[in-house]
């Protein structure tokens, strides 16, 4: 059997009812299965708001870091809201900032590099089964994506995502 060889820690706090805060920051020994030779630091913030609007309103905003044994430290960013509209009904949006340095192969000429990747999604949820604790719904997203123009070549100018899904909630 192998020893536990990563550790992480949390701190959380919860002033209100309302409001969740949370930090964190962990050691990871080779989390990427492609690079086994690179351990990762790994720290995260994030503070949500449940706003007791309409049926509910709940928002993160989210920092993350990763600072690699080898390699540039990359950060990431998030902000999501979601508005439950009636029992029924979710409206969803996010907004991400991250930095990643795998859009490339090794031995192409952008390797390794940082780019910032920017995404704008926008979703709908409609519920249409409860059976007990058991909600069922469908929904939708459509993503939109923004960065660098040197990764136009290989990835094409602000493309865009979309997925239709099914949702099993309890």
């Amino acid at each position: 059997m192998r020893s536990l060889d990563s550790y992480a820690a949390r701190v959380s706090y919860n002033p209100t009812r309302d409001w969740s805060m949370q930090v964190s920051s962990g050691h990871l020994v080779a989390p990427e299965q492609l690079q086994p030779d690179i351990n990762v630091q790994r720290t995260t913030a994030s503070a949500s708001y449940n706003a007791p609007v309409t049926q509910s309103w709940q928002t993160t905003l989210a920092f993350g870091r990763n600072v690699p044994s080898a390699g540039a430290p990359s950060d990431g960013w998030l902000l999501e809201s979601d508005l439950r509209i009636t029992p029924a009904d979710t409206l969803f949006a996010r907004l991400e900032r991250v930095g990643k340095d795998e859009l490339f192969l090794p031995g192409a000429a952008l390797y390794g590099r940082i780019f910032t990747i920017n995404a704008l999604s926008l979703g709908y949820i409609r519920d249409f089964l409860r059976y007990g604790a058991l909600n069922l719904g469908v929904g939708g997203l459509v993503s939109s994506y923004s960065y660098s123009a040197q990764l136009n070549p290989s990835y094409g100018y602000r493309p865009t995502s979309f997925m239709v899904f099914v949702r099993a909630r309890l």
